[in-house]
């Protein structure tokens, strides 16, 4: 991986208006946007709506597999699942429409 990749992979997170308030009080926002996902999405799993939230807050897939110790593989299934029960078309991208909720 070169390090241009990394510095891409880094800036998207930072870049993202909401990152600066999950920095200030990261417990207030991660369980408040949960339960936010959890009464809209009743169907999804514990493990889905952390993979749903780090999706909506802008974290890619090699991030949250190391935020959750799980594989890069792991997450892209369970973002398929994600996708799935909330029946999004594949042509619909998954962070446009959580973050539109």
């Amino acid at each position: 991986m070169s390090s241009s990749t990394n510095v891409k992979r880094k800036s998207r997170a930072k870049a993202n208006p909401i990152w600066d308030l999950i920095q200030s009080d990261p417990n207030k926002i991660f369980s408040e946007s949960l339960k936010r996902l959890a009464e809209r999405f009743p169907t999804l799993t514990k493990l889905q709506l952390c993979v749903a939230f780090f999706i909506q807050i802008g974290l890619y897939s090699w991030q949250i597999a190391q935020k959750l110790y799980v594989t890069e593989h792991e997450v892209e299934k369970i973002r398929s699942r994600i996708r799935k029960k909330l029946g999004i078309p594949k042509n619909v991208d998954l962070l446009t429409y959580l973050i539109a909720i």
